[in-house]
């Protein structure tokens, strides 16, 4: 007899299959699959085999996820599968099982796909005492505790905050998906232990958000190669597969909102209207007149709050399109957060007034570049008089009303995002090059917890403004 075992044994993983509704069973259907809230990527795909309604997972996952061993009879084309005392058979193609000898009928037999021995999850995980639950909309297979994205509120995929800085960074089901400094901004999947680290586009990105087993982005350059911060939208499966364009207008400010996209359309020499579309790119409306340029953009309560180029700060209301003027002075990297405007003045100033208009008040006795309000807490790029960009800038965090200014990282920030109780933050820096004689810049995407403990480096990207001049002999 001819027996092969295995025993992987990843600790902290899980997986099996499960059976859902008839009525949603499509073999054309991603079926992502997540243990205890971390999503899980296998080799070989899940799937849902349409006439039994049944899903299916390759049989190495039972392995890798549950710690089970995991036995090939090839004799008898049976695979053996045994924790903790319960010892599970299945033989290829046969409908009945057996558990510790005795036979259980299946509500679909173990069968190869493409060289993979594929088993139904349901069976195998609730034999072995693991909790199985299905969600229909994201399509996700939860194994263990349910997993969830309890880091920003439903349907977001990422704070407006963090989109108004840029969102170099979003969490989902325990992945961090991240513009890597270190190749181009390129978007990449990482494991919040930083053990696995995977490419999933080719092309830089910006405005990140996740949702539902789909990666949200902005292109962070046009297709010629030139420059900008303005691009076409797409969206990726979390494993890299089915890139789909939703808008190839240049666009700017893309957040999600209620099951939609919005976004202002950049028209070249200023921006342009707002629009707001479907998460698969259909229904696109637009919201804000042809001949409004809007310059900066915020959801808040019921309404989208935007300014022009031109000054003003105005709201719309996305469903009735309906628009009111707050004010007409200037307001710049306006956000919403608990019932306030955060907004800087003309000199980089930070303020703050309620949704009305009134009750304003200021924070701090000095200009910042991108900052964060999280819990009375204001962590900022404090900049230097007269000056939107300084090498002297350097990280803080203080209380809203400026009192306790802690000094968090002594180098220049280009931008910061929160997640939970993580800052990320990119920095800017420049080192004696061994090669040129003007020095090197270093740029590095870091973490921290937000005292200010246990920083990380995550990718950098060292480059010269001058590679093909002035070298050292």
């Amino acid at each position: 007899m001819n027996n092969k075992t295995i025993n992987i044994g990843l600790a902290g993983c899980l997986l099996s299959l499960l059976a859902v509704p008839q009525a949603l069973a499509s073999p054309d259907s991603a079926v992502s699959i997540s243990v205890n809230g971390i999503e899980i990527f296998t080799d070989a795909p899940a799937y849902i085999q349409a006439d039994a309604g049944v899903t299916y997972v390759p049989i190495r996952v039972v392995s890798e996820s549950l710690g089970a061993n995991v036995t090939w009879v090839e004799s008898t084309n049976t695979a053996i599968i045994s924790k903790s005392g319960t010892v599970l058979e299945l033989t290829l193609n046969q409908p009945a099982a057996k558990k510790n000898g005795q036979a259980v009928t299946l509500e679909a037999p173990a069968v190869m796909q493409n060289g993979r021995l594929m088993v139904p999850i349901r069976f195998v995980s609730e034999e072995l005492g693991v909790s199985i639950s299905w969600d229909p909309d994201s399509r996700l297979i939860n194994l263990g505790t349910a997993a969830a994205n309890p880091l920003f509120a439903a349907g977001s995929g990422n704070d407006p905050q963090n989109i108004h800085n840029n969102a170099m960074v979003t969490e989902y089901n325990g992945w961090l998906y991240y513009a890597n400094i270190g190749d181009s901004n390129k978007l990449y999947r990482m494991s919040l232990d930083r053990t696995v680290n995977v490419q999933l586009t080719d092309e830089p990105v910006t405005d990140i958000s996740a949702v539902d087993g789909w990666v949200y982005y902005r292109i962070y350059e046009h297709r010629e190669g030139k420059r900008t911060d303005a691009g076409e939208i797409y969206r990726i499966r979390t494993d890299g597969s089915s890139r789909t364009l939703l808008s190839e207008h240049e666009t700017r400010h893309l957040f999600m909102r209620d099951g939609y996209l919005c976004y202002s359309r950049d028209k070249g020499m200023g921006s342009g209207p707002i629009y707001r579309m479907k998460l698969d790119g259909t229904d696109r409306t637009q919201l804000s007149g042809e001949d409004e340029e809007v310059f900066e953009m915020a959801p808040g309560g019921d309404s989208i709050y935007y300014t022009l180029s031109s000054g003003g700060l105005y709201r719309i209301d996305p469903e009735s399109t309906e628009s009111a003027a707050i004010d007409s002075d200037w307001y710049y990297d306006i956000r919403i957060v608990d019932g306030w405007l955060y907004y800087k003045d003309d000199k980089g100033y930070l303020h703050r007034m309620d949704l009305s208009g009134g009750g304003r008040s200021s924070i701090g006795d000095h200009p910042v570049g991108s900052f964060w309000i999280k819990d009375n807490t204001v962590y900022y790029e404090q900049m230097v008089e007269g000056k939107w960009s300084s090498s002297e800038s350097r990280l803080y965090r203080s209380g809203l009303d400026g009192s306790n200014p802690t000094l968090l990282v002594d180098k220049v920030i280009l931008n910061i995002n929160v997640i939970g109780e993580r800052l990320y933050y990119m920095t800017y820096e420049t080192i004696n090059s061994d090669v040129h004689q003007y020095a090197d810049i270093v740029n590095t995407l870091s973490r921290m917890n937000l005292d200010g403990t246990h920083k990380q480096d995550l990718t950098s990207k060292t480059t010269n403004p001058f590679p093909d001049l002035l070298r050292k002999k």
